[in-house]
């Protein structure tokens, strides 16, 4: 009797050792996920290592492969091990796999069209991700210039002019080369500036995606605005010729509007998720914030503003 207690307690020992490995197995793949993503943004909190972390979304598939490691080794004492050297094995090869697009390839690009003829200008401006700016050309005979500095590895600027005339129209815009990317990748903000010609008239469409922008449009001859706002931070200060209309989808971020004291204007704001701040000079009626000399103005700007979600400041 005693040797079979004896017998009873070596295998109850054995089994409580076995759950002990069971549970340590178990609770590893959770660790070593904390890990990694508390080293990468260090890393990118330093500025060390940038990651792209759209591409990085891409990799969620490994999610599948750690819930198969957690079921066939959470009842060994080693599955713990085998599943950190299997994640490794993983995350290696996809470095190794990933294309040179770990390094930027940063290019500086200049595109103009020149004004000879021009009188009329269509502009459309759809630059995706990437700090913006818009303003007026300086002592230049060109229709619009675009400095460009961005990433190549990643997108395509694309540029195209139609004449008709005296018009011109213009589509400025950039496409994503799917086929290169990488998890580990650096990534740098790619900066657009616009400047449009002063004597001619504008119509102005502007997409500003992900990022800030700053649209410098004091000097402008623009007859119709319309911005589509993204994800971010956007800003413009108004033309301080009157007559024209602007239509603002707020996007989401921060909007605010600098309207010149000398124009007569009124703003209508579909209010969206975020707080609005429209300056003491226009008068709410109804819908509507209009300024005192609005209704008698000559020349009056029309203002649309559909919230959407963050802050709208109207100055």
């Amino acid at each position: 009797m005693e040797g079979t207690f004896r017998h009873d307690d070596d295998v109850d020992y054995t089994r409580r050792g076995a759950g002990r490995a069971a549970r340590g197995s178990r609770g590893i793949v959770g660790p070593l996920l904390l890990i990694l993503l508390g080293v990468a943004l260090l890393l990118d909190s330093l500025g060390l290592w940038s990651l792209n972390w759209g591409d990085v979304w891409r990799l969620w598939p490994l999610l599948l492969v750690l819930a198969g490691l957690q079921i066939i080794f959470s009842r060994t004492a080693w599955g713990g091990l085998i599943s950190l050297l299997v994640v490794g094995a993983i995350v290696a090869g996809v470095v190794m796999l990933s294309p040179a697009a770990t390094r930027p390839h940063v290019v500086e690009e200049t595109v103009a069209y020149p004004a000879q003829g021009i009188a009329t200008a269509i502009v459309r401006a759809d630059l995706g991700i990437g700090a913006l700016e818009v303003a007026a050309l300086e002592g230049s005979d060109q229709v619009f210039e675009l400095a460009a500095h961005y990433d190549q590895s990643r997108v395509r600027l694309t540029h195209d002019v139609q004449v008709d005339g005296d018009t011109a129209r213009v589509r400025l815009g950039t496409t994503s080369k799917r086929s290169s990317w990488s998890p580990l990748g650096r990534s740098i903000e790619n900066e657009w500036r616009l400047l449009l010609n002063p004597e001619i008239e504008t119509q102005l469409d502007v997409s500003t995606g992900v990022s800030s922008a700053h649209l410098a449009l004091e000097r402008l001859d623009i007859r119709r605005l319309t911005v589509n706002a993204g994800v971010g931070e956007v800003r413009m200060a108004l033309p301080e010729r009157g007559g024209y209309v602007v239509s603002v989808d707020g996007g989401v971020g921060a909007l605010r509007l600098d309207i010149p004291a000398a124009i007569e204007a009124r703003v209508r704001i579909s209010e969206g998720l975020g707080a609005v701040d429209v300056s003491p000079r226009f008068r709410r009626q109804g819908a509507d914030y209009v300024t005192p000399g609005y209704a008698s103005a000559s020349a009056d700007v029309e203002i649309d503003i559909d919230g959407g979600v963050g802050s709208i400041t109207i100055r």
